[in-house]
């Protein structure tokens, strides 16, 4: 499974070693490694099977690891649970209810849930709310939703713009999308939005005028 990123030499806020993972006995993850930089966007790629989602799932602390070790900022986190690891740092939740509600309520969220109701984004919605400093500050949603794909929607709270927090939802819906066997188009109606998508592999097919009210 290779793991692809930006490098740059400093102490890494993630660092992965030798972590194995076991359902049973099915082997799931095979003593991978890694690091992760702060600002750092790393991705983890593989076919189906590959260990990527039981990764994922045992960083967050999902999924108590069977051998190797887990660092965030210096300290051990591994086999540490999920409650105790989200109040250290960066997670991701899917938007439901109870996260739809906080979206209509702030101004910067609005629009990810704006085009559907509570029923209609259960079926055929997704998204996902980035929580720092035990906050949702930032997501990525399905703006509109249409037969086998989704219109990608990003943004983030004012104080937390230029932290990467938008490219992380981004990444985590359009990852979900894909699993899922749907499209994510994305179209961009600002700059900010436009240089995420090229930085998560977009290319612009066309451009057109935006119209703002005052």
């Amino acid at each position: 499974m290779p793991i692809w990123g930006l490098w740059k030499m400093s102490e890494p806020i993630l660092k992965i070693e030798d972590l194995q993972v076991n359902y049973g006995g099915i082997e799931a993850v095979k003593g991978i490694s890694f690091e992760v930089q702060e600002g750092q966007i790393v991705t983890l790629i593989g076919p189906n099977g590959a260990g990527k989602s039981s990764t994922l799932r045992t960083i967050s602390g999902l999924v108590k690891p069977s051998g190797g070790k887990i660092t965030f900022r210096g300290e051990d986190i591994t086999g540490k649970d999920p409650t105790q690891i989200v109040t250290q740092g960066v997670t991701l939740v899917p938007i439901g209810a109870a996260e739809m509600a906080f979206c209509r309520k702030n101004s910067w969220a609005e629009d990810f849930v704006s085009q559907f109701t509570e029923d209609e984004y259960a079926r055929s919605g997704l998204g996902v709310l980035v929580c720092a400093d035990g906050a949702f500050v930032s997501g990525a949603s399905s703006y509109a939703a249409y037969p086998g794909g989704i219109e990608v929607e990003v943004d983030t709270a004012p104080a937390y713009r230029g932290h990467g927090y938008a490219t992380l939802a981004a990444a985590k819906l359009i990852l979900t999308a894909h699993q899922q066997g749907k499209i994510a188009t994305w179209d961009a109606a600002n700059e900010t939005s436009a240089h995420i998508a090229q930085k998560l592999g977009y290319r612009v097919t066309c451009a057109y005028q935006v119209f703002t009210t005052v």
